[in-house]
């Protein structure tokens, strides 16, 4: 598949889906649950039934465009079990989502199975985060956000340790995914206890620039350094007071810089010093010996 024709399929994909979304949102009051069970079941069959299709070419942009609408189907798993949800159970969304939930994460974690697959393993996460809500919603717990904020950064700072040693497979993906949850939750915390919150968030950042600047993942380490700088920045403005405060962290953050260019320049040697023609001085020293 060239990569113009590739281009076009995700266009046309999209334009697909959402004028088939306005026309069933406008439709869907008046369907019966038949016809509603009907537009569930056309998308998963065309979903699932066109990625067998397209994955028979074989190379690498016909399975992305096979994942591409293995994804449709999936929605279309989650938009059969709404109904079925609404129409035998309770028209409480609750209950609704918690049929929605398990189904997505199900069918997302059947085409992922832990592979190096990025859109059944973004399903399976949104399968898994309307269940926990749905939990939340029907069981009635009555988190704070501060507990609400711990569970989301203990769940994603897993996701990214899991991805690191490689137990999650896309593990780039799965480590931003998991980064991006750690630090947000890092954030509520941090809302109802600042100081806390703050450290939590800037350790969090900091050990991902760090893993992100020795395992070369310069999204991880980019994303790592945007969320110490927000922290910093909450933790400045709630306890830094006064200019002389302010200088001292301006005079801390040149003192940090110079020293790691400091030590950067005296471990940089110049291109072709004594160091780089040692081996060619000895490989030369051993030919003329033994041609004498």
């Amino acid at each position: 598949m060239p990569p113009l024709a590739e281009a076009l399929t995700y266009v046309g994909m999209a334009l697909v889906v959402a004028g088939a979304s306005v026309v069933a949102v406008r439709l869907w009051h008046d369907l019966a649950v038949g016809g509603r069970l009907a537009v569930g079941m056309a998308v998963v069959l065309l979903g699932f039934g066109a990625a067998r299709v397209v994955a028979r070419g074989g190379d690498p942009p016909s399975l992305r465009v096979a994942s591409a609408l293995q994804t449709g189907g999936t929605g279309g798993v989650a938009i059969v079990a709404g109904v079925l949800a609404t129409a035998f159970g309770s028209h409480d969304a609750g209950v609704t989502a918690l049929a929605v939930g398990p189904a997505l994460a199900a069918t997302g974690a059947v085409l992922w199975r832990n592979g190096d697959r990025p859109l059944p393993f973004l399903s399976t996460v949104a399968g898994v985060v309307v269940t926990a809500v749905a939990v939340h919603d029907v069981a009635g717990l009555d988190l704070t956000p501060a507990e609400a904020g711990a569970v989301a950064w203990a769940a994603g700072a897993g996701l990214a340790c899991a991805a690191l040693l490689h137990l999650v497979r896309p593990a780039a993906i799965s480590a931003v995914l998991g980064l991006v949850a750690a630090l947000g939750g890092a954030l509520a915390i941090s809302d109802a206890h600042a100081a806390v919150g703050g450290a939590v968030g800037m350790a969090t950042a900091a050990g991902a620039v760090l893993v992100g600047l020795a395992r070369r993942l310069p999204v991880l380490a980019g994303l790592g350094m945007v969320g110490f700088l927000i922290f910093l920045g909450r933790v400045l403005a709630q306890y830094v007071r006064g200019p002389a405060a302010a200088l001292a962290v301006v005079v801390l953050g040149v003192v940090l810089v110079a020293a790691g260019l400091g030590r950067w320049s005296r471990g940089a040697g110049p291109p072709g010093g004594p160091d780089a023609g040692g081996p060619a001085d000895g490989g030369e020293h051993h030919a003329s010996s033994g041609r004498r």
